[in-house]
């Protein structure tokens, strides 16, 4: 099947807002993460990128990364792909944006993010974008999994 996805940023507009709570509901089915309201919180930070993949920008999403730029390193906050696109690349899509996207803050030097640890599909991404595992937080989610801690130097 042609992959006819692109990727674009999220813009704080109504329409995107509402496209960003379908999705966040449709996550919520899989696994408890953020909250609507916690992640609308969230993007209204300037520091604050969101990028999500659909056939046209005003399309339904397939897909969604959160990243929050702090001064010297970005975190990604959230990567969530739809089920039925899992398997196709856009993980690593959505991985390359967000480096790409580091041009215009030069100065981030390393970005860093959580996983779980029995999220293997994930962890396996991760290395092979060239991330390195750096430790461990215990009972991070709210389930009581714990976390590995995953970072990549941008520069320097």
């Amino acid at each position: 099947m042609k992959d006819d996805l692109s990727i674009y940023l999220m813009q704080r507009t109504e329409s995107h807002i509402g496209r960003l709570r379908d999705l966040c509901f449709d996550w919520q089915v899989e696994q408890v993460f953020w909250t609507f309201d916690e992640i609308l919180q969230s993007i209204q930070r300037p520091s604050y990128l969101a990028y999500f993949a659909s056939s046209h920008e005003e399309g339904e999403w397939q897909g969604l990364v959160l990243v929050d730029i702090g001064p010297f390193s970005a975190d990604i906050m959230y990567i969530y792909v739809r089920p039925q696109q899992r398997g196709r690349g856009l993980g690593w899509r959505f991985l390359q944006e967000v480096e790409k996207a580091f041009l215009q803050w030069p100065q981030i030097e390393s970005m860093f993010l959580e996983v779980r640890v029995s999220n293997q599909h994930a962890i396996r991404l991760y290395e092979k974008s060239g991330m390195q595992r750096v430790g461990i937080r215990k009972r991070y989610y709210r389930d009581g999994e714990d976390a590995y801690v995953f970072t990549k130097k941008i520069k320097g």
